[in-house]
């Protein structure tokens, strides 16, 4: 999980070091953030994640949502 809107690096760099590095780039990035859903789906995609949740996050229905991008 990755908030894009991190404060020392913003998570398009991140997002790329992680996909650009081989022990790391099959993990799945799943963005999590604030932005109006359309944006927030569209910025996860141009970055290179596997998904977004927006928040605010419904704590009932995280664990299936994160499940969802977990390999079986």
């Amino acid at each position: 999980m990755l908030d894009l809107g991190l404060p020392d690096i913003d998570g398009q760099t991140l997002v790329g070091f992680f996909k650009r590095t081989p022990e790391l780039k099959d993990i799945p990035i799943v963005a999590v953030t604030a932005w109006p859903e359309d944006t927030a789906r569209e910025m996860a995609s141009a970055y290179g994640c596997d998904g977004v949740i927006s928040k605010p996050i419904n704590a009932r229905a995280f664990p299936d949502q994160i499940a969802g991008y977990l390999p079986s």
